[in-house]
């Protein structure tokens, strides 16, 4: 009886991990890190514009983050001192039917963020 309940649940874990609807069942979220020369608060109003000049209204400002949502994406932009630099941390979420949207939007903010980009001041 044992044997019978393993390859059932065997078989009924194969057949949900290989659907093509788990793959998209989820959110996606897509991420990048930036190095910046500003201080947190100009990396804050930075990531407010870049925001900004999206279809994406900003919902919330604190002393280190910045939120916006819309129906289809949640963006979080995070400003952090670190040393003398600033890192900025771009997160864009977005249902699993449309990841080409976050995909886009990461980029969109990436562009907007990095025109003074810099690798971690701890790499080579």
């Amino acid at each position: 009886m044992k044997t019978v309940s393993h390859w059932i649940g065997a078989t009924v874990s194969t057949l949900i991990l290989s659907s093509p609807f788990v793959a998209w069942a989820g959110p996606t979220l897509y991420y990048e890190k930036l190095w910046l020369d500003l201080s947190v608060s100009a990396c804050l109003q930075r990531a407010t514009q870049a925001i900004a000049s999206t279809d994406v209204p900003v919902l919330n400002i604190n002393d280190t983050r910045v939120l916006a949502i819309s129906p289809t994406v949640s963006v979080a932009i995070d400003c952090e001192a670190i040393d003398n630099k600033t890192r900025s941390i771009i997160m864009v979420s977005s249902d699993g039917d449309r990841p080409t949207i976050a995909i886009n939007l990461t980029e969109t903010l990436k562009e907007a963020m990095s025109d003074i980009n810099h690798k971690d001041p701890n790499s080579n």
